[in-house]
């Protein structure tokens, strides 16, 4: 995933409960399952703005409108981990192709502009 051993142990990021949780990783299964089954395209939605749903607000009490440090995170996962291994995957897996989505983008939007998507 282009960490070092160490900074897999040092560095805390998201990539484990995203990709567990989309079925990417190997140990998970699912992901390979598919691939084994015949699916060659998948799309892979990237983590939206976890800082700014309401229980990281409640929890944490940021001085800002989100929890910054944890937005930071996701972005690390989001911009680099999870764009690399796609990359990787997709070399790996004969005839695989890859799309991801920006789920990201999407929630940002909704934050800056509720009104715009009929919430207050």
């Amino acid at each position: 995933m282009g960490m070092s051993e160490k900074e897999r142990k040092t560095i805390r990021t998201g990539v484990n409960y995203g990709s567990v949780s989309s079925g990417l990783l190997p140990e998970n299964g699912r992901f390979m399952r598919l691939y084994k089954l015949g699916a060659r395209k998948f799309l892979v939605n990237n983590v939206s703005p976890l800082g700014c749903i309401p229980f990281a607000i409640s929890t944490k009490k940021p001085t800002t409108p989100c929890v910054e440090e944890t937005n930071e995170r996701v972005s690390m996962y989001n911009n680099k981990l999870l764009p690399n291994f796609l990359t990787e995957l997709q070399l790996t897996l004969a005839g695989s192709k890859f799309v991801l989505g920006d789920l990201h983008k999407v929630f940002k939007d909704v934050y800056a502009s509720p009104a715009s998507y009929g919430a207050e």
